[in-house]
């Protein structure tokens, strides 16, 4: 891949060398708040981790108005402190029971306090029965893969459930979104990558 430095019409001043493999491979950040990293494969993907995620999910409530989350290795539950139910921040149950069978909407023991059973699961009653309930789990790492463009940079955007804050990983290396650097992000023009200077 080749990139280029060159002279810019509107406000950075280029150098016109062109060189062999990436010179940008220190992340940097736009004015817009979009990440750069550099120094990727062309036209492939990228791995990056979050380990400060927001995980969602929509889970029902069953017909005795018990949310159940499941501890999985999707949703490990195992030192979560608390999760989000409908956007309410709720404390992780720490006292420990079994789930009664539930009979013609009737709880075969009647229990009112969150608990938490043997295999780990949260279970949440007093709710509406057979009702969607929106959970989310703050710092539990998601992954996403990435393509990557003709260039081999890629430009990843923060949101809710994948935000740039601290360290994300990306192909297994750290890069700390808190200290890139604001400045003018690399430009792909027909496979060419023009680097700001």
């Amino acid at each position: 891949m080749k990139t280029k430095r060159i002279v810019g019409c509107v406000g950075a001043f280029l150098s016109i060398v062109s060189i062999i493999g990436s010179a940008y491979a220190a992340p940097v950040k736009d004015a817009a708040g979009k990440l750069y990293i550099d120094d990727l494969t062309p036209s492939g993907s990228a791995k990056v981790d979050f380990p400060n995620a927001l995980k969602t999910i929509n889970s029902n409530t069953d017909a005795c108005g018990r949310l159940i989350v499941r501890n999985s290795s999707s949703t490990p539950l195992t030192g979560v402190g608390n999760i989000l139910i409908n956007g309410t921040t709720t404390p992780a149950p720490t006292a420990v029971d079994t789930v009664p069978r539930c009979l013609n909407g009737v709880a075969e023991v009647p229990q009112t306090t969150p608990y938490k059973t043997p295999a780990g699961d949260f279970v949440f009653p007093g709710m509406s029965p057979l009702s969607s309930q929106a959970i989310a789990f703050p710092g539990i790492s998601l992954s996403r893969n990435v393509s990557v463009n003709a260039c081999g940079f890629v430009a990843l955007t923060s949101s809710a459930q994948y935000p740039l804050t601290g360290t994300i990983n990306v192909n297994g290396v750290a890069v700390n979104t808190d200290t890139a650097p604001m400045g003018n992000p690399p430009r792909c023009i027909n496979n060419i990558l023009y680097m700001p200077q």
